[in-house]
């Protein structure tokens, strides 16, 4: 990556810091959250982190994303290697202030609504009143 950023002219615009204790403690600082994922995801806890603490994503259509990020409300999300359309909105949300902050504020109250502890609490009450045929 490195070798990659000098390549490309943006040693100066990228910052490798290493491996890091506590690596969300960067989340807030950050502008845009990009997740390019083209593997096979689960529900990525990194994109319930930046949501929470208010970021807007751009992410590929993998896994359980489309359960964390509302297209166009919370984020953005695009096929798998639509290279072009990701970087258009990852220019939306950087040159976009008010888009961004409007995004971020919503993805923030989305988490707290859907993925909660009180919300995850009532929903893990429910199946254990199911499993018991309350």
């Amino acid at each position: 990556l490195d070798q990659q950023a000098v390549r490309l002219k943006q040693i100066s615009s990228v910052h490798f810091v290493g491996a890091l204790p506590q690596p969300s403690r960067l989340i807030p600082l950050f502008d845009v959250f990009v997740f390019p994922s083209t593997g096979h995801e689960g529900m990525p806890n990194v994109l319930m982190e930046a949501s929470a603490f208010g970021v807007p994503s751009v992410a590929t259509r993998v896994g359980a994303v489309e359960e964390i990020i509302e297209d166009g409300k919370t984020g953005f999300i695009v096929e798998l290697e639509a290279e072009e359309l990701m970087a258009q909105r990852i220019g939306t949300l950087l040159c976009e202030p008010e888009v961004r902050a409007a995004m971020g504020n919503a993805a923030r109250v989305r988490m707290l609504r859907s993925f909660g502890v009180e919300t995850m609490v009532t929903n893990m009450e429910r199946v254990y009143e199911e499993i018991r045929g309350t």
